[in-house]
């Protein structure tokens, strides 16, 4: 969908997040300070989009017994 997602990783990378329900633990708000913090630009709308589909992928992953 041409949204440069990957802008976001070096934010989760440096911050320890490993695991998909990391992200989950964080608000979209506090993505976009750590974001602003290493002088990456990423919009609110993208954020709001990983933000929202971390929080669906978990539940997917819980679902099946692989995430506690």
């Amino acid at each position: 969908d041409k949204h440069k997602y990957m802008i976001l990783l070096p934010i989760f990378k440096v911050n320890g997040c490993t695991r998909i329900d990391d992200i989950t633990r964080l608000s979209p708000e506090k993505i976009k300070e750590l974001a602003d913090s290493q002088g990456i630009v990423a919009t609110i709308g993208l954020i709001n989009r990983v933000h929202a589909y971390a929080m669906e992928d978990a539940a997917r992953v819980k679902e099946m017994g692989k995430l506690s």
